[in-house]
């Protein structure tokens, strides 16, 4: 059945999943070897990480989006092909380590946050409740380091990017108690390494770079000692590898890059001769990639990452069992920062995600299983596959290790849907403590698996505890380990036995056995020989002084395979020490510098101690004790806020009983600062003001320049920045506005430890003055004098030298000057010019604290209301000129002139008819003209004070012989 985009359903029962693939439109599944694509994501993501649930869904959490924004939110793949919102996490990050516990939460830590930093917090996933919870922090802040689950349940955390540097340090964490644990360090500092658990429980790291060069350099850590040991190093320096553990118990390690070029070869270390060896080369140089185990395959997916910085399609698979990589089909998208995971659904793996994609698609490969992992002698072998070439012959080879036959080869035909059995198969007596590999190969693909004929282990008892162990002091008791064969087949021979404690010990404690097994040395293991039928080991539990009083049930394991094992129960009684207190210093925020000196019932037990700061843990009375502090170097207590919390009260007083492992912590929060910066626009305005934080005024008269200096806060949160007029000041002259840090209205939120400035500007209002002139000055006009098209001051109805006063302006920039008719005033009768600070259509612009004047002149107009000459009429006896004067009135006082004279008749002879004598004189010509005929002169007239014009005309006759 394929994974495809169509529609898909998800059936619930009860609490069981029911996992159904739906069919592509062909209705038979892609070939194996093959990827198609399957449902969209609910979002791009990059640098994301991918946990395959116990139920069969792929919890996905966190990474980039599209636009390169760290998020928090989580989805979930449902094997229909179908992705669904999960509940977010409490902390947006990428670049993190998720990992499923063996009660089938899922913890996820560190990471890059929102800030690009890298983190310390750490969160779990409960797939029952559907909820995250926040857990304790690692030891230290990390992204793009390993995480692996140990065989006791701690998942083992290492190296990584570390707030700026690269870390070389490990730490464990404990799933019963949900803490970390520093653990120790590594032979180097190491990011983008590779880890891999082998089948002896050990941890192996390999690789990775210091921040500037590939590494080579490989770690062992031991969980029951938890001991790191330096290893054989890599052939060639790589980070950016895969580490992938394989069937047979050796590790490839693939890819990478040599800090110069991406790699294509790879090796394979081997457990048992402690050497690496080089395996065959990748098709294509990679590094970031995918590397999966197949399972039930055991071929090793090699997919995406990159080359040369460029995102990959390709896709490629380690066949170990014959030594070579085979290229497989290609991926639908190049993926680089994808995530991938195994399906539960035979046969299946999702690949999703990656740079700016929210797609997903799956691979379809061929399996191979047998119906048990061990057999007794004569049992048949179930041999199954699927995925496999309808109607091609599956060749099917056994062979032994250690070898006792030659290999033996089966086939078995594919039917119809992909699917074989082969039964012809099983183990012989002889047989016995052989592991049995099994290769499958056909047309198109190849599978390996094994099974075991090994005896069983029977039953296992742990005796009671030998020696006292008391809280506060490092101790160790012991427990006799009893195992016993188990019976019926398979139960005979020779056998290795590995022990382990399977739950959590108290904190601190630590187990070990006494016994090891040979050929290789394999620490905590059981010896059986053919003849025995009991074998014991003592079990250690040391603890430390932080190991916590209490009884403890623990289980010791017995085992030769994951379904051949015995249990048993033992108990561990930690007896109530003496009470130790600890005393920590917790700076908000975490930078601060203050010194402090820690103390307990007035003896100091540290002195200058910062942030993290601790007393240590300091053994006591059982009684009444109390925490305190006296300030260190350079620190004044009054700039703090102090809280006593933890399990101390209040007061910092707590009450110790035997046993008790108490911790105070004393919390200072940096008080905020905040100064206020007066600023005048203009800067020499000489205004005073008095600013004020919260209505308190912390200075006073202060003009441009001045300040409150930095002011301490008593309290975090919201505060108020704000100001009163000083001397001689008035606060409406000025336009105010608050700006920095303060918000406008002036409120500001301050956090621990902040040093804050806020600016109150004040900008002096503009004024400007309208001034009236009239000419002539006695002009009687009246006029209102306008500001922005309102009558300002005491400009209404004012005549020659009347003016609006003084006017405060409650705006910077344009403004406009004008005017209107007042009473008895026309003003047509008037030529105005406005002057002055205004342009001559009256627009003025106005910058902070300007002063100035705009007149507006009304020139009255000249009018001449008539016009009289002299004589007004001409009765001549003979030729001659006759001297005619003019008289116009005018209005205002003006000049008066003759400009031209006009005749109704022609001019006779050669002499002028007309003689103009400025300015209001003109001789015209006096005959009498012939018949009842007059002749008429028009004379105009045109009167000027100089800035205004008027004209007018007169008709002057010259009277004929009637």
């Amino acid at each position: 059945m394929g994974l495809t985009k169509p529609a898909r359903k998800l059936l619930v029962v009860g609490a069981v999943l029911c996992l159904e693939l739906v069919p592509r439109a062909t209705g038979a599944p892609p070939p194996s070897g093959e990827w198609s694509p399957t449902g969209s994501m609910v979002q791009a993501r990059q640098g994301a990480a991918a946990v395959l649930l116990a139920d069969g869904r792929v919890l996905i959490t966190g990474g980039a989006d599209s636009a390169g924004n760290t998020v928090r939110s989580a989805e979930l793949f449902y094997p229909v092909g179908a992705f669904a919102v999960a509940p977010p996490m409490n902390v947006a990050r990428r670049s993190h380590g998720a990992v499923r516990l063996k009660d089938g939460r899922v913890l996820v830590a560190g990471g890059y946050g929102i800030d690009g930093a890298a983190m310390r917090t750490a969160e779990i996933y409960d797939p029952t409740a559907n909820a995250w919870s926040m857990v304790s922090s690692l030891s230290e802040p990390r992204a793009r380091f390993t995480a692996s689950l140990l065989g006791d349940g701690r998942v083992l955390i290492a190296g990584g990017d570390s707030a700026g540097y690269v870390s070389g340090s490990i730490e464990t964490f404990n799933p019963t108690t949900n803490t970390f644990t520093f653990a120790g360090n590594l032979s180097a500092p190491r990011v983008d390494h590779a880890a891999a658990t082998l089948n002896d429980g050990r941890v192996l790291i390999a690789g990775g770079s210091d921040g500037g060069s590939a590494l080579s350099f490989v770690d062992f850590y031991t969980p029951s000692s938890g001991s790191v040991i330096q290893g054989p190093p890599l052939a060639t320096a790589r980070a950016g590898h895969s580490g992938t553990t394989l069937l047979d118990g050796t590790v490839l390690v693939a890819g990478g890059s040599n800090g110069a070029q991406d790699l294509s070869t790879a090796e394979v270390y081997d457990p048992i001769g402690g050497t690496w060896r080089p395996v065959g080369s990748l098709a294509t140089a990679r590094r970031n990639h995918l590397a999966f185990l197949l399972p039930r395959n055991n071929a090793v997916l090699v997919f995406g990452g990159t080359n040369g910085r460029a995102a990959l399609r390709s896709a490629e698979l380690d066949v170990p069992w014959e030594a070579r990589f085979l290229q497989t089909g290609s991926l639908s998208s190049a993926r680089s920062g994808s995530v991938g995971s195994p399906l539960a659904l035979d046969g299946w793996l999702l690949a999703a995600g990656g740079t700016g994609l929210d797609t997903a698609e799956v691979y379809r490969f061929a399996t191979l299983r047998t119906d048990r992992d061990d057999y007794g002698p004569g049992e048949t072998v179930t041999m199954t596959g699927s995925g496999w070439v309808p109607g091609e012959t599956v060749t099917l080879v056994l062979r032994e290790v250690p070898p006792t036959h030659a290999e033996q080869t089966l086939t078995a035909t594919v039917d119809a849907s992909g699917n074989f059995v082969n039964t012809q198969f099983a183990p012989e007596r002889h047989d016995e403590g052989v592991t049995f590999f099994l290769t499958a190969t056909g047309t198109v693909s190849r599978a390996q698996v094994t099974f075991t004929d090994s005896p069983k282990v029977g039953s296992l008892t742990v005796g009671a505890q030998t020696g006292s162990l008391t809280s506060g002091t490092a101790g160790s008791a012991t427990f006799l380990v009893t195992v016993n064969r188990g019976s019926g087949p398979g139960s005979s021979g020779a056998f290795k036995a590995n022990l382990s404690v399977t739950t959590a010990l108290p904190a601190g404690a630590t187990a070990s056995f006494s016994t090891s097994c040979t050929g290789p040395v394999t620490p905590d293991c059981l010896n059986f020989g053919p003849a025995d039928s009991t074998k014991t080991s003592t079990l250690t539990i040391t603890t430390t002084g932080a190991t916590p009083a209490g009884t403890t049930l623990f289980t010791v394991k017995a085992s030769t395979s994951a379904t051949d094992f015995a249990t048993g129960t033992g108990t561990l009684t930690i007896n109530a020490g003496p009470p130790q207190l600890t005393v920590i210093k917790t700076l908000l925020p975490g930078s601060d510098s203050g010194q402090f000196n820690l103390r307990i019932d007035g003896t100091t037990y540290a002195t200058n101690v910062g942030n993290g700061g601790t007393t240590g843990a300091v053994t006591l009375t059982a009684s009444l004790h109390t925490v305190s502090e006296t300030a260190g170097t350079l620190t004044t207590l009054t700039d703090y806020i102090s809280v006593i919390g933890g399990d101390c009260a209040a007061d910092g007083t707590i009450t110790l009983v035997a046993g008790d492992v108490k911790n105070c912590t004393i919390t200072n929060t940096r008080k905020p600062r905040l100064t206020v910066i007066k600023a005048l626009a203009p800067t020499s305005d000489l205004g005073k003001f008095n600013l004020r934080i919260d209505d308190t005024t912390y200075a006073t008269d202060v003009g441009n320049g001045g300040s409150t200096g930095v002011v301490t806060l008593p309290t975090l949160g919201a505060h108020t920045v704000s100001e009163l007029a000083g001397t001689g000041t008035s606060l409406s002259d000025y336009l105010s506005a608050i700006s920095d840090d303060c918000a406008a209205d002036g409120s500001i939120t301050l956090a621990a430890g902040d040093v804050k400035t806020c600016t109150i500007t004040n900008t002096r209002k503009p004024r400007l003055t309208v001034t009236k002139a009239l000419v002539p000055a006695t002009d009687p006009g009246k006029f209102n004098l306008q500001i922005d098209g309102t009558t300002a001051g005491t400009g209404s109805n004012v005549g020659n030298g009347g003016t609006t006063g003084v006017i405060t302006l409650a705006t910077l920039g344009a403004h406009t000057v004008g005017e209107t008719a007042g009473t008895a005033t026309l003003l047509n009768n008037y030529l105005s010019v406005i002057g002055g600070a205004c342009a001559a259509n009256g627009s003025i612009t106005l910058a902070a604290g300007d002063v100035k004047t705009c007149t507006i002149t009304n020139y009255r107009k000249v009018e001449i209301t008539g016009l009289s000459a002299s004589p007004s009429s001409i009765f001549p006896a003979d030729r001659r000129m006759v001297f005619v004067t003019l008289a116009p009135t005018t209005l205002n006082p003006a000049t008066c002139g003759i400009v031209s004279v006009a005749q109704n008749t022609p001019q006779l002879g050669s002499q002028p008819d007309f003689i103009i004598h400025l300015p209001l004189s003109v001789e015209l010509r006096a005959e009498r003209p012939t018949g009842a005929t007059n002749r008429s002169y028009l004379i105009n007239v045109s009167c000027t004070d100089g800035v205004t014009t008027a004209a007018t005309s007169l008709f002057v006759s010259v009277l004929g012989v009637r």
